[in-house]
């Protein structure tokens, strides 16, 4: 397992954010930032494409399904934290 800097990633004004996941538990790989969108909410905040996803507003996501990460994002009305680790 490699090394990287953790980060706390913290946006608000709700949706849409501006990014997009790739991989998760049914695929056995990291749940990872796949594109951020410049401009947007994401971008502005220091999300990168790359980071792996760590945890969505203090629930861990590296053993849940993609649906279930989706939902926790889709429940962020206001605000929206993510930990991630950056390489």
């Amino acid at each position: 397992m490699g090394t990287g800097d953790y980060i706390c990633v913290s946006m608000s004004g709700g949706a849409p954010w501006g990014f997009r996941l790739q991989g998760g538990k049914e695929y056995q790989e990291p749940l990872h930032v796949c594109k951020v969108r410049s401009m947007s909410k994401a971008s502005n905040a220091g999300l990168c494409e790359g980071d792996e996803v760590i945890s969505i507003n203090g629930t861990n996501c590296t053993d849940i399904p993609y649906s279930e990460v989706v939902a926790l994002i889709e429940k962020s009305v206001e605000s929206l934290q993510i930990f991630v680790k950056r390489e």
